[in-house]
């Protein structure tokens, strides 16, 4: 008994920092799977110079849970939260753990950070499925670019999760497949919800499967920059250069062909005369 249980609990320690303005969250997650209970320690600390306000947060693993929060959390401050989840049934393998924290800031605006955590049941695995996750100033909306590769031998279909936080939009989950050695390029719309510019949000890209009564997840980081959009025109310059030299190359040949025109009919009158 104490050797099974050597082989099921694993400690994980992870943080994510987001930094808005005055306020800047951490969140670090303390997982410890015991089967058929999994183990949730959260602790969030406010590494800002403004008070947090209204904090709620959410787990998500087969449910969406929600822990005891904070009214306040004053600069410099921390607390922490736990659950106890229920994973009876699930594979040996590593797995995802989804994090959410809400809050306000003084002023009553709403914010997010995220973590996304992992954690292993009896016996870790590595994923074959690797990725890379580009992206680039976001105003409004951008593509964000997802580079996946397989690294086995035989074909892997795999579920692709976008996790974000709430201020942005990327509507992703889907069922992916990859021959073996293939590299594939997935172009994933990015939107602005309610981000202000001037901040840096995780995006996280998660791929899942299973394998010989096994579970596989590997989870992609990559950060966002959100800007502050710019003039009709400099956002869209090259699409209305294209258009301009487009009707401008078209008002020439309705010229010439109208020139031609005209001599064609002088050339036929003077034959007549």
């Amino acid at each position: 008994m104490r050797h099974q249980l050597c082989l099921c609990t694993f400690f994980s320690l992870l943080g994510s920092t987001l930094c808005l303005g005055q306020i800047t969250l951490n969140i670090r997650a303390d997982v410890t799977p015991a089967p058929p209970v999994l183990g949730v320690r959260l602790v969030i600390t406010n590494q800002g110079k403004e008070e947090a306000h209204d904090i709620q947060v959410n787990l998500r693993d087969a449910t969406d849970v929600t822990l005891p929060g904070r009214s306040v959390l004053a600069s410099g401050g921390a607390f922490d939260t736990t659950a106890d989840l229920n994973i009876a049934g699930k594979a040996p393998g590593r797995y995802p753990l989804f994090v959410t924290v809400g809050y306000s800031d003084q002023n009553g605006y709403q914010f997010s950070a995220i973590l996304c955590a992992t954690f292993f049941i009896e016996q870790d695995t590595s994923s074959e499925i690797f990725g890379a996750l580009k992206t680039s100033p976001l105003a409004d909306s951008e593509h964000v670019q997802l580079q996946l590769k397989n690294l086995a031998r035989q074909d892997r279909s795999f579920n692709m999760t976008i996790f974000s936080p709430r201020e942005l939009s990327a509507e992703y989950d889907k069922k992916l497949s990859l021959k073996p050695a293939e590299e594939k390029k997935v172009r994933i719309l990015l939107r602005n919800f309610s981000a202000l510019p001037g901040s840096r949000y995780p995006i996280y890209a998660v791929a899942e499967y299973e394998k010989d009564g096994r579970h596989f997840t590997n989870v992609i980081l990559a950060y966002v920059d959100t800007v502050a959009q710019t003039a009709f025109f400099t956002r869209h310059r090259t699409w209305i250069l294209t258009a301009a030299a487009a009707f401008l190359v078209l008002g020439i040949l309705l010229a010439a062909l109208r020139f031609f025109r005209q001599a064609l009919r002088k050339k036929t009158a003077l034959r007549q005369e």
